[in-house]
């Protein structure tokens, strides 16, 4: 008996030791000596979707013979820094265009910029995989042209001077806070690149007006920049980090 005793006290004093010497490779409980990790992450052109909710410009544009226009892609790049649990993120978002198709007879085009930072906590995390929640604020800047096409032949002095058949670009820009959760991979090598999908939601802050950056208009509908959106990016650690975490495995 006073053996079995021994031994499971044993069992349990080296498995407490092995988990906090480890704890920055295998266990979820990180302890102070756990790296430091500093990635780079980026993605393909059609790797951040986004799902943008204009009502009152669909319904304006609707009533006017223009197709809506709902969703657009980004190029993402993300700068994030991870402590223990916590992660933090600059994330900067090139717009790329998306058009109607080309079987309507008027064209609209959508163009969505946003720039923002945020800061995660893991909800579930080991070594490789970690689950975030993410909290945070930004900005977007959204275009959408608009071409007016009549089916008729028209002078092109006719139309430079009058406007006549011309696009019309319409632009909004707001802030908004960003709610998402976020599942970051990574290979088992600390030095591999790892992968990230995340999923959530934009909510404007304000309902601003649609205007446009050549001419004041009238009558314009005004919006709350709010969208879903969906990212997927690879995310390549930085030289320090891999660095210290290889000096802590030592």
């Amino acid at each position: 008996m006073k053996k079995a005793i021994l031994f499971v006290l044993v069992t349990i004093f080296v498995q407490n030791s092995f988990c906090q010497n480890l704890s920055d490779t295998v266990n979820v409980e990180y302890s102070k000596n756990s790296p430091k990790r500093f990635s780079i992450g980026f993605g393909l052109p059609v790797s951040g979707f986004i799902w943008t909710l204009n009502p009152n410009l669909n319904r304006f544009l609707d009533a006017n013979n223009v197709p809506s226009k709902f969703f657009s892609f980004t190029l993402p790049l993300s700068l994030n820094y991870q402590v223990n649990r916590l992660k933090f993120n600059l994330d900067l978002y090139y717009g790329i265009s998306s058009s109607t198709p080309s079987y309507f007879q008027n064209k609209n085009t959508l163009l969505n910029n946003l720039a923002g930072i945020s800061a995660g906590y893991a909800i579930f995390a080991d070594r490789n995989k970690f689950i975030y929640f993410n909290l945070g604020f930004g900005v977007m800047e959204s275009y959408q042209s608009v071409e007016l096409n009549n089916g008729q032949t028209t002078a092109l002095s006719t139309a430079l001077q009058s406007g006549f058949g011309q696009s019309v670009v319409l632009k909004n820009n707001s802030a908004f806070v960003d709610f998402g959760l976020e599942l970051m991979l990574r290979n088992k090598k600390g030095q591999s690149i790892g992968k990230s999908t995340k999923i959530g939601y934009r909510y404007g802050l304000e309902e601003t007006p649609w205007n446009s950056e050549y001419k004041n208009f009238s009558g314009v509908p005004s919006d709350r920049m709010s969208s879903f959106y969906l990212q997927f990016t690879v995310n390549i650690p930085g030289r320090r980090s891999y660095r210290r975490e290889s000096l802590l495995k030592n």
